[in-house]
């Protein structure tokens, strides 16, 4: 006989107790819906938000963007790593400026892409080309 993993109780146990605590101290505790909203209001604001037509647009647009940007990452990143494979010399002399780019936190190179390319799609293209490359 094969057994239950005890995580497929205890998860879905936990969860059900949050949403029941959290339900009990919104209601018995009178707090405004504006600071903790009950979680059948979440529920049903979420729901609203799903088969919303924008809702839907705005996802194929971010699918769209992050996709470019992974393709692209991903070009960059065989075509360069093929070069510096074959060329031992360029990778010791490119390893210092690709070890100095890897430890930059890419959360400080945002505001320099909104500002080379502006609030289009192609600064968050690049944002994600830039994610994906060093991610590996």
């Amino acid at each position: 006989m094969k057994r239950i993993p005890i995580t497929w109780i205890t998860t879905p146990a936990i969860l059900i107790a949050f949403l029941l605590v959290w339900h009990f101290y919104v209601t018995w505790f009178n707090v405004s819906k504006f600071i903790v909203p009950p979680p059948a209001a979440v529920a049903e604001s979420f729901v609203e938000l799903l088969t919303s037509r924008s809702t839907l647009y705005h996802a194929w647009i971010t699918l769209y963007e992050t996709l470019v940007g992974f393709v692209l990452a991903t070009v960059i990143g065989v075509g360069l790593g093929a070069v510096l494979g074959k060329t031992p010399w360029l990778e010791q002399a490119l390893n210092p400026f690709i070890v100095a780019t890897q430890v930059v936190p890419k959360v400080a190179l945002v505001p320099l892409f909104i500002l080379w390319f502006g609030f289009g799609p192609e600064a968050k293209i690049v944002v994600a080309a830039v994610l994906a490359f060093f991610r590996s």
